[in-house]
């Protein structure tokens, strides 16, 4: 079963009221974001490419119809194919075959965003540490199991805002900024601000946003200087716990994402054998101590 025989004009359209914007690749429509709810024509979807996709130009979700409904009906890949109706069989055997990975070249964000994003991450690290917040704050010592010392050490904060749009001249940027309630997981590098993650509340359409602006790396890469092993896992709070923990240990990085610190500049910095001790990969703290005796 292709792509091309799933009517994917009909799941994107489940979920917002589309419009036919051009006839390119297809057809590209337009209409509500539904993971953001902003503007009418922010959220663009190509029903009828070969391999169909959708991308909001205010909140910057993006990808494939499988990851469309993972999102939006919070899915497993395998309930999404099942939903799909896509042969897994077929999927491992190269019937289907992801997108080519096209790294952007690292770019330190503007003096402006820094000024801005700086500014945020500092009001939202105070407020954090107000009393009428402590729920908040609840969350990060006892779901995450974060110390205090560990969240003011990486200078976690809390927006209690609602969901809202700021405009773009603020931050440097043409287009708006769309800034979400949640957790602040700022990413510095070098002295330079380079990302500002957002963790949503339960329930939201995404579980994290990255602030219009913010490029894409490695969390806590700084520990890149040392020599060393390297624990390398998909979520800041895994590495911030592998950090609090074991930190004299190894070395832990986060990317952010199953694509993410794949730009050239990092790769190189991970491929120099001579640099560490070794390189290695966990899908999250639970299995730290399958692949790394050191912290146990």
């Amino acid at each position: 079963m292709q792509f091309t025989q799933i009517d994917s004009f009909n799941i994107f359209s489940r979920y917002t009221r589309l419009t036919r914007k051009t006839r390119r690749d297809g057809g590209e429509f337009c209409g509500m974001c539904p993971f953001c709810q902003q503007g009418t024509d922010r959220f663009l979807c190509w029903p009828y490419r070969e391999r169909p996709g959708y991308l909001c130009r205010v909140c910057n979700q993006s990808g494939d119809v499988i990851h469309y409904i993972m999102e939006m009906e919070s899915l497993s890949f395998r309930a999404a194919c099942d939903e799909l109706g896509i042969d897994l069989d077929e999927w491992q055997n190269g019937k289907f075959s992801h997108a080519s990975y096209k790294p952007r070249t690292p770019t330190i964000p503007s003096e402006t965003w820094q000024k801005r994003a700086i500014e945020f991450a500092k009001r939202c690290k105070d407020i954090l540490w107000q009393p009428e917040y402590s729920q908040a704050m609840a969350y990060l010592t006892e779901q995450r199991c974060l110390t205090s010392e560990t969240i003011d050490r990486f200078g976690l904060g809390y927006n209690p805002q609602p969901d809202h749009m700021e405009p773009g001249a603020l931050w440097g940027l043409e287009e708006s900024v769309f800034v979400p309630q949640g957790f602040v997981i700022p990413w510095q590098f070098e002295g330079n601000l380079w990302r500002l993650k957002i963790r949503r509340p339960k329930g939201s359409r995404s579980k994290y946003h990255d602030l219009e602006g913010s490029f894409e790396g490695l969390y806590l890469a700084d520990g890149l200087n040392k020599a060393g092993d390297i624990l390398i896992v998909e979520s800041e709070f895994d590495a911030l716990c592998v950090a609090q923990e074991a930190g004299a240990l190894i070395t832990p990085l986060a990317t952010g994402g199953t694509d993410g610190g794949q730009t050239p500049d990092y790769i190189s910095l991970l491929s120099r054998p001579l640099r560490f001790g070794g390189v290695l990969l966990a899908r999250s703290v639970a299995s730290v101590l399958q692949v790394c005796p050191l912290v146990s």
